[in-house]
């Protein structure tokens, strides 16, 4: 059994009770360094029809994911607040300025693979907007879908397996006392929305099953009343 490290009494004195209170109470919340912060704008805009809500189909020449359906939004520069991040990338991607945008509190954040977080921001975006709308290089086209066809679309439900895989080097025996670890394996949702011309899923999909789901519970509640 290793020996427990041996502090100098001086390290003890430091690093008592009231010491590490007072270190942690002003230290605030802390994140991985390698976590990435992404932030995503959900548009929602009032047509005559009833309330539409707005995406994106990326651009088919990009690298990454390229064709994909998504919302506004992109990774959280530095010094800047998550809603900020969505309303400055909604304003790059698709020329809609902050002003023409009433944005709510996040709904949800989504937790992915590769060790991020999406931060998921509905908003109502006022029609006229939609007239002067400016595209750049990263987007194809949007399009609109009404939220009570979502409300009423059958989703399809599947699930991603992932496995963990320990590095070659990893130390076993001296960490476990056996020559192998049975690493954790997890499922991911990948919701489908197949709204014909239109297969709204993936990460995209998640967001907008929160949103729906959210509305779904609210259908039964007396207005003015949500939780």
């Amino acid at each position: 059994m290793a020996t427990p490290p041996c502090f100098a009494p001086e390290m003890k004195d430091r690093f008592d009770r009231n010491r590490i209170e007072e270190i942690l109470r002003h230290r605030g919340y802390v994140v991985e360094n390698d976590f990435r912060h992404y932030a995503v704008l959900m548009p929602m805009i009032e047509m005559e029809d009833g309330t539409h809500l707005l995406y994106e189909v990326r651009g088919r020449h990009l690298d990454r994911q390229p064709g994909e359906i998504c919302f506004p939004g992109g990774e959280v520069e530095e010094g800047e607040s998550f809603a900020e991040c969505a309303l400055r990338e909604t304003w790059e991607e698709i020329g809609v300025f902050s002003g023409s945008i009433e944005i709510l509190e996040e709904l949800t954040t989504i937790y992915g693979v590769g060790r991020f977080a999406m931060h998921c921001f509905p908003a109502f975006v006022d029609p006229k907007a939609m007239e002067t709308l400016d595209l750049n290089e990263e987007v194809d086209e949007v399009f609109t879908v009404a939220v009570a066809d979502l409300m009423e679309a059958d989703m399809e439900m599947y699930r991603a397996r992932l496995t963990q895989e320990g590095p070659e080097d990893f130390p076993y025996r001296r960490v476990t006392g056996e020559e192998s670890y049975q690493w954790s394996r997890i499922t991911s949702p990948v919701p489908v929305f197949d709204m014909g011309d239109r297969v709204i899923w993936g990460l995209t999909g998640r967001a907008t099953k929160v949103l729906i789901e959210a509305l779904r519970e609210a259908e039964d509640m007396p207005e003015g009343t949500g939780r």
